[in-house]
């Protein structure tokens, strides 16, 4: 078995063009293949980074990214599990429209997708939020974690999301590959640190939503 903690990032001018004109700029993985423990957090593991500057197209990118996976399968892992934050709301819809954009069979694609295992922490984490959708944000997560929880292990992260777009128009392609590394390891340490269960169990304690976006 292998974890894929997967994060991508996307340019878009205006947030009404989601899925309709998004472009994927970079598409970032951690390759994990220690066990699944608190134990392994401190294990290094692989980053992988598909980025447009560096590929030359998004074409290339989304290419690049299957052809990983297809080769991650055919070289002996038995399964992947994929770990992210909406990614079941947003990248891997989003993928999937663009593998069929660049020349992927869709029956292909769906079951290349419905053979791996998926955790969608933002779908987890409804429940300590009176199953709201709205407040649910990494950033807040992680501070909140910090915060309540007192984890002073938990990774740092930057609120980064209207950003991306603005350092993809100046070019600031490092701010870009720096904010989805943190967003990967932020992944890792979620889905690994237990802290997860302790944030539910602090929203039920509380008997209150915890990602208010007023807090």
């Amino acid at each position: 078995m292998v974890r894929i903690y997967l994060d991508v990032e996307t340019y878009r001018q205006r947030k009404e063009d989601a899925f309709v004109n998004e472009k994927v700029i970079a598409i970032g993985l951690l390759e994990d293949f220690t066990p699944y423990t608190q134990d392994n957090l401190n294990q290094p593991v692989k980053e992988l980074l598909f980025t447009e500057w560096e590929l030359g197209a998004e074409e290339e990118v989304i290419k690049t990214f299957y052809s990983y996976l297809k080769k991650l399968l055919t070289n002996g892992a038995r399964f992947i599990v994929v770990v992210g934050f909406n990614i079941l709301r947003m990248d891997i819809p989003l993928l999937i429209q663009k593998g069929v954009k660049f020349e992927e069979d869709l029956s292909k694609l769906n079951q290349l997708w419905h053979n791996m295992f998926t955790v969608d922490l933002f779908q987890l984490l409804l429940l300590a939020n009176n199953f709201a959708f709205k407040g649910l944000r990494l950033a807040k997560i992680i501070q909140l974690i910090r915060d309540k929880l007192s984890c002073n292990n938990a990774p740092p992260l930057e609120e980064h999301g209207e950003e991306v777009a603005r350092a993809y128009d100046e070019k600031r392609y490092d701010n870009i590959e720096k904010w989805l590394k943190q967003d990967l390891y932020a992944l890792r340490y979620l889905d690994l640190s237990g802290a997860m269960v302790k944030l539910v169990e602090h929203s039920l304690k509380e008997g209150r939503r915890l990602f208010l976006d007023s807090e």
